[in-house]
């Protein structure tokens, strides 16, 4: 399935960027929302770097990676993808990785 072949080639860019990014010490700005947590913006070279990486632009593309403050800021757990979600376009599923298994995201 072609959308599958779509969210491994995301995932692989997104983990590309991200040990590279962790090699030259670049996160993005961060925003800690109100239970705590923190979330990072892309940096502008770690959306182009992703999208370089890509042949064409998916509609939805989520990925959680390690955060260096949550592991320690040992640079392996910080520039881990985790998880990603990918959806070609509107009009398709959207599909899920966890680090264990691939599934599909029903949305009704």
């Amino acid at each position: 399935m072609r959308e599958l072949a779509k969210l491994r080639e995301s995932l692989i860019a997104s983990q590309v960027t991200f040990v590279k990014s962790a090699a030259f010490g670049e996160i993005g700005k961060d925003v800690t929302n109100e239970t705590g947590s923190t979330n990072y913006y892309l940096t502008d070279n770690q959306n182009k770097s992703i999208q370089k990486y890509l042949d064409t632009k998916p509609y939805v593309l989520i990925y959680g990676i390690g955060a260096p403050s949550y592991y320690g800021g040992t640079s392996k757990e910080a520039s881990n993808v985790y998880c990603i979600i990918y959806q070609k376009d509107n009009n398709s599923k959207p599909w899920c990785y966890d680090e264990k298994m691939v599934t599909s995201i029903f949305v009704e």
